[in-house]
């Protein structure tokens, strides 16, 4: 079995972020399947409850609006596990940093210290991601002690 899949896979990893940190946030609904599903946690924290946005649709409209923050994902190489002919799986540790859009903001702590579970599926052709789950392991302030607004991540 050709181990091209892992860098198709890899490569999606790395679209992801440099999407999300270059501010073309309409651009990461184009690395998820048709039915494909951002999962994160509500806030509180410590509610238990989490957000589901599945299909491109809920997707456009997670990351539709203008970028109201600068982020910089830094993230671990992948654990891919191939799960079936156009499935697979994987978990990927990761550190965010959130600011302001322009000038330089303090990074006295990462906002999240967590990992994406992703399943990945082909569709069309190409791998995409048909599941990213967000588990926060360390949040920073803005996400500890939220002040009424629901911080974007």
């Amino acid at each position: 079995m050709s181990e091209q899949w892992r860098s198709e896979i890899e490569e999606l990893i790395v679209e992801f972020a440099f999407f999300a940190d270059g501010g073309c946030h309409a651009k990461l609904v184009t690395l998820f399947t048709s039915d494909g599903s951002f999962i994160i946690p509500d806030l509180p924290l410590q509610s238990g409850k989490v957000i589901v946005y599945r299909g491109h649709d809920q997707l456009r409209g997670r990351w539709g609006g203008a970028v109201a923050h600068a982020t910089c994902h830094i993230m671990s190489l992948p654990r891919l596990r191939r799960n079936g002919v156009e499935t697979a799986s994987g978990v990927i540790n990761m550190i965010s940093y959130r600011g302001a859009v322009q000038g330089f903001s303090p990074a006295h702590e990462p906002f999240i210290v967590g990992r994406f579970e992703d399943r990945y599926s082909v569709e069309n052709g190409r791998w995409l991601i048909a599941e990213r789950r967000l588990v926060v392991t360390f949040a920073g302030a803005a996400l500890r002690e939220p002040v009424g607004v629901r911080p974007e991540h």
